[in-house]
């Protein structure tokens, strides 16, 4: 039993440091997407909903490994949670790894930016468009090479995106293709992680489950019951009375300090008057 507790310690803190890491790893993989998610407005990328069931899951496994026995459900629901988020995790990956790599087949140098969102394409495709929104990077060699002139479009699977709005400029963009592969490395990372978390939470909740609960230290601690003092408490303290010794001169005044009985069949003499004088 005692090899079993040993490997269980070990263990758990195996398990807690791995959930720690795998935390840490989601709230950077969630600041990525935020900022990501918000930089190009017609390009919803940046897949910061991706590690919600890995950061829930890894939170609620922590708290069930620190409470060891009684933190099975805990720890069951945390794995079910990381293991939806293992999936979540490998979708978003490929969403943000499509993204960036169509969105990294435009040559920036041959964009303009427009801060009035209108999209001048005389020289190369012939017309002049307004795009839906302001502050919008439009690229016009692009719409060229399209058959419908001036078909400005977002990123799909088919064609690379034509403008980007909602950017500063140009230059944005080059630092929104990086936080899309800083993204999908944190994503592929996150999701290993997520694999070998879930795998060490159960197993670990497996062999606690083997141990009996007598033998697993619980932190609780008891107050201790008032103690109320016993009847003996409320009797007076006699102190012993010193015995005299006995001698021949207090011998014979107790014998004659004693009263003499009177006989049993002893009657009370007869009345007499008193004589006259």
């Amino acid at each position: 039993m005692d090899k079993i507790l040993a490997d269980a310690k070990r263990r758990r803190k195996i398990a807690a440091f791995s959930c720690l890491v795998l935390i840490a790893l989601s709230v950077v993989q969630l600041t990525i997407g935020v900022v990501a998610y918000q930089m190009i407005h017609n390009i919803n990328a940046g897949s910061f909903w991706a590690v919600g069931g890995l950061l829930l899951g890894s939170i609620l496994a922590l708290v069930g490994v620190y409470n060891k026995q009684e933190g099975g459900c805990w720890m069951k629901t945390g794995t079910v949670c990381m293991g939806l988020g293992i999936v979540l995790a490998f979708v978003g990956a490929i969403i943000d790894g499509v993204t960036a790599s169509a969105v990294s087949k435009v040559d920036i140098l041959k964009c303009n930016h427009s801060d009035t969102g209108l999209a001048n394409c005389m020289a190369s495709a012939g017309c002049e468009k307004s795009v839906s929104m302001l502050s919008t990077c439009y690229c016009c060699y692009v719409t060229s090479q399209r058959e419908a002139s001036c078909a400005f479009q977002s990123v799909s699977l088919s064609e690379i995106p034509s403008f980007f709005s909602g950017v500063k400029s140009c230059a944005d963009v080059s630092s929104y293709i990086n936080l899309l592969w800083a993204s999908v490395a944190f994503l592929t990372f996150s999701l290993i992680v997520g694999v070998v978390v879930t795998a060490m939470v159960s197993g670990y909740k497996n062999l606690v489950a083997q141990i009996p609960r007598t033998y697993i230290q619980t932190t609780v601690q008891r107050s201790p019951a008032p103690a109320y003092p016993t009847s003996s408490a409320y009797q007076p303290v006699v102190s012993p009375t010193p015995t005299p010794t006995a001698t021949p001169q207090h011998d014979q005044i107790q014998k004659t300090s004693r009263p003499i009985p009177a006989p049993r069949n002893s009657r009370p003499p007869p009345y007499a008057p008193p004589a006259d004088v």
